[in-house]
């Protein structure tokens, strides 16, 4: 389904070479802004934090 969707997109023909590029760049933010932001809270929920240094 998503590489549907990468095939459409691709197969529009844009004006400009730089159509293309304007077109995905807030879905390329949106993508790694996610990415990041799921990692962030995987990683929290994951790998709960350890014990303070001299508590063990």
């Amino acid at each position: 389904m998503a590489f549907g969707a990468v095939y459409a997109l691709f197969s529009v023909d844009l004006p400009g070479p730089d159509g293309l590029f304007y077109l995905l760049f807030p879905f390329v933010i949106l993508a790694l802004a996610g990415a990041g932001y799921f990692t962030w809270t995987y990683e929290k929920l994951t790998f709960p934090p350890s014990e303070p240094e001299g508590e063990a």
